[in-house]
C-alpha cells in the first residue's frame, strides 16, 4: 500500500476492510459477536 496522504490511506483501508468483513461474513463468521467475546474475555481476566 502505497497512498500519498493519511486521507488516502484512511480510504483504503475502510475500503478494504468492508470487503475483508463481507467475505468473512459470507463464510459464515460473526465478527462482532467475536470483537464481543473476545472484550468479555479479556475484561474477566483483569
Amino acid at each position: 500500500m502505497n497512498a500519498a496522504t493519511a486521507q488516502n490511506r484512511a480510504e483504503w483501508f475502510i475500503k478494504f476492510r468492508g470487503r475483508a468483513n463481507n467475505y468473512l461474513a459470507a463464510a459464515g463468521y460473526d465478527l462482532r459477536k467475536a470483537t464481543e467475546e473476545l472484550e468479555a474475555k479479556r475484561n474477566n481476566s483483569k
